[in-house]
């Protein structure tokens, strides 16, 4: 007889505790009794959106609706049932790649994501039975509307303007369904087919391009570099020969001076290609002759002492003799 007091009491026990339900903040419960909802009725917050923020509006509301609310929640065995638990946080779904057809004949892959939050359980739960399919659905219909009154350069720089279209689109249903898209982004809009080769094929040329510029701007720096310091080796050289002044030098390095400054100020522009007349080449070769001539040069300047000292000796001796003679 205890044994089955005690079985009896054991079974109403569990009966008892599977009539008791604990609701998380972010959930709240469809009910039904018998079959029919049990007219249950819960507070929840919601977000406002951006422009009721900016509009200086408060950043959430409460609002009154159907559905068990957070905390413990009381059923009563073999009649009440739990039929779903809403997730009452914002959502992120992320769609799988969709055709389209811009307007002018190009075809594109679109892939979208859409944020969204459930504002009204029952709702949710009663409207509508595959709420993510329902709004692929729409944003499928909706984009390629879109994007066939769209050209291809139109599509690639409006993609604000894609997002607020599919947005509005979906506002209606979802109120519909118990649910509010907050925002829709278009991730990537690839072409396909022809389109994508050219695509690529610019981007090569573009990058090709680039290269050959930097190439080119290397190039001018360094003939700058290389024509200003063959400039200071000349500047140096003239300015011991000449005490100062490169007019005092030999006339032939005089040229070879002129020619470097006119192909440094050359290199000194923004351009970046030079193109060297063939003269040029003589100009640059008479660099290398700019040193023998400063050998002659210097070796010219060493002799002129010597023979200043001879010439002051010859007249030295010559003197003595015109006195004997007088």
């Amino acid at each position: 007889m205890i044994f089955l007091i005690t079985l009896v009491l054991l079974l109403l026990m569990v009966i008892g505790l599977e009539g008791i339900k604990t609701v998380h903040q972010h959930e709240r419960l469809i009910i039904e009794r018998l079959g029919e909802y049990r007219g249950d009725e819960c507070t929840i917050e919601i977000p406002a959106s951006k422009e009721e923020v900016k509009a200086g509006g408060a950043k959430t509301s409460k609002v009154t609706v159907k559905g068990a609310g957070s905390g413990l929640v009381f059923l009563i065995p073999f009649i009440d049932r739990v039929v779903n638990r809403v997730d009452l946080r914002e959502i992120v779904d992320d769609y799988p790649e969709q055709d389209a057809i811009t307007a002018d004949n190009v075809p594109v892959n679109v892939d979208t994501v859409v944020y969204y939050q459930v504002t009204d359980p029952y709702q949710h739960h009663y409207h509508i039975k595959d709420m993510r399919e329902g709004i692929l659905k729409i944003s499928i219909s909706t984009m390629r509307d879109q994007f066939g009154k769209m050209t291809f350069d139109d599509v690639l720089k409006g993609r604000n303007r894609i997002n607020k279209v599919l947005r509005n689109a979906l506002d209606p249903e979802s109120e519909r369904w118990g649910v509010r898209i907050n925002r829709v982004e278009v991730k990537h809009i690839k072409p396909t087919g022809k389109m994508a080769q050219e695509m690529e094929r610019g981007a090569v040329g573009e990058r090709k391009r680039r290269e050959t510029v930097l190439q080119g701007k290397a190039e001018r720096e360094a003939m700058e570099e290389v024509a200003k310091g063959k400039k200071a080796d000349l500047d140096a050289k003239m300015t011991a020969l000449g005490k100062g002044d490169p007019k005092q030098a030999d006339p032939r390095l005089v040229v070879v001076l002129n020619s470097q400054e006119a192909m440094t100020k050359v290199a000194e522009g923004q351009a970046t290609k030079i193109f060297l007349p063939i003269e040029s080449a003589s100009v640059l070769g008479a660099v290398g002759v700019a040193g023998e001539i400063l050998k002659e040069t210097l070796s010219a300047k060493e002799k002129e002492p010597k023979a200043k000292k001879e010439a002051d000796s010859d007249t030295k001796e010559k003197k003595p003799e015109r006195g004997t003679e007088s």
